[in-house]
């Protein structure tokens, strides 16, 4: 169990023991898991009511960072993001997620959120890259297209990218401020179209390119039929070198995520909870540098929560176990 003696607060707590089992065979450094708490998780009749009592831990008891994509006690599904420092190659490690903590602090005081989830809880150091377009800069347009900060729509907080004026080329791009390779990575992103909406331009594509505009984008046609695609960018134009026909997601926001790997390309397509919606694989390995996110494909589209992660096959398996009170077994602690 982790060791929390320092932090007196935390004596309080609930401790939801976090098992992550390494399956590449791969050394994971500074590697980030989707923790998934569902109507399964013993701990909602004591997690503060928007989940702000929360913090991560090591089992040395260090804080971990991490970000709440969606906390939604009602419906019992939350979803959060963890940084673990470190991961060794078919081993299992152990983080512990603590919580409770409102019994003994007044949260409905929005100043007294507990200082350690508001050090610890910052998407910007979770992740790699991250925008969630709240402050809108470092877009530039590319072509005749058009992407801009919009309050019509946001799956968090109140604004979201949409991508307007004219059709795929055209859009916007953001640098990423350094160059990542093909030695394993995600681009991830939520995404929205609704119906009815750009009936002539019904693809939504984002990706990961070059200087040269070379690369390759995660696209969703909402066309009769609905496709997942996989385009190969080379000097902007798109190829397609990997299709599969889907179910269409309309009017309602749909997760996005592009994997760059050594040996292969996939397009994962899921719904707003996580569950797999669709997946499609290419083979392609022409380009192996990128320094840039663009936003391509028809018009309107929105998108929000866009975010750069390391990835590796398969990814590690995360189970949340049973909760431990701490107030009643301190000698667990």
């Amino acid at each position: 169990m982790p060791n929390v003696a320092t932090h007196k607060l935390l004596r309080n707590a609930y401790i939801a023991p976090i098992s992550i089992t390494e399956q590449s065979g791969k050394d994971l450094q500074d590697y980030t898991i989707l923790v998934k708490l569902d109507s399964s998780w013993d701990g909602w009749d004591e997690v503060d009511d928007e989940g702000r009592d929360i913090v991560f831990v090591d089992d040395k008891g260090k804080f971990l960072y991490f970000w709440v994509e969606k906390f939604d006690k009602a419906t019992m599904l939350a979803l959060i993001w963890v940084k673990v420092p470190n991961i060794p190659a078919n081993s299992v490690v152990n983080i512990y997620m603590l919580y409770g903590m409102q019994k003994i602090l007044d949260l409905k005081t929005p100043t007294l959120i507990p200082w350690y989830h508001k050090l610890y809880h910052d998407p910007y150091n979770v992740f790699l890259f991250f925008d969630n377009f709240e402050t809108f800069s470092g877009w530039s347009k590319y072509g005749d297209g058009n992407v801009y900060q919009d309050r019509s729509m946001s799956y968090e907080g109140c604004y979201c990218l949409k991508k307007g004026d004219n059709c795929d080329p055209n859009g916007g791009y953001k640098l990423l401020g350094f160059t990542i390779d093909r030695s394993g990575y995600a681009l991830m992103y939520s995404g929205i179209r609704i119906s009815d909406q750009g009936t002539d331009c019904y693809w939504d594509r984002v990706g990961l390119e070059d200087a040269n505009w070379n690369g390759y984008s995660f696209a969703f046609c909402h066309g009769s039929p609905a496709y997942l695609r996989i385009d190969k960018r080379t000097n902007a134009s798109a190829t397609t070198i990997a299709e599969i026909q889907v179910t269409d997601i309309l009017s309602t926001w749909y997760i996005a995520k592009l994997i760059l790997l050594p040996d292969r390309v996939i397009a994962r397509l899921y719904k707003d909870d996580y569950t797999l919606h669709a997946e499609t694989t290419s083979t392609d390995t022409q380009y192996t540098t990128f320094d840039r996110v663009v936003v391509r494909g028809g018009r309107p589209y929105g998108i929000d929560v866009l975010r750069l992660l390391p990835h590796t096959e398969p990814e590690p398996a995360v189970a949340v176990e049973p909760s431990i009170d701490g107030v009643r077994h301190p000698d667990l602690i």
